[in-house]
């Protein structure tokens, strides 16, 4: 793999990783506040927020997968 394509790959790695964990903890936030006020109309936008940063956290490890798979030159 050419160094380039591979720290682009990396950089993509780390936001993935970032924007998903940030996503997750805000989207559990998101959930107990809605649970917390009894406002169950709105819950699912929090599900909703957690599964988006559950899937780019998933697509950063897989990232990580193909890059450790991948020899360096």
């Amino acid at each position: 793999m050419k160094a380039q394509n591979r720290r682009s790959l990396e950089s993509l790695n780390g936001y993935c990783f970032l924007c998903g964990v940030f996503s997750v903890f805000v989207g559990l936030v998101v959930v107990f506040m809605n649970f917390l006020n009894g406002d169950f109309g709105h819950i699912q936008i929090g599900f909703f927020v957690f599964a988006i940063g559950y899937a780019l956290v998933k697509i950063s490890s897989r990232i990580t997968d193909i890059l450790n798979s991948e020899p360096s030159e």
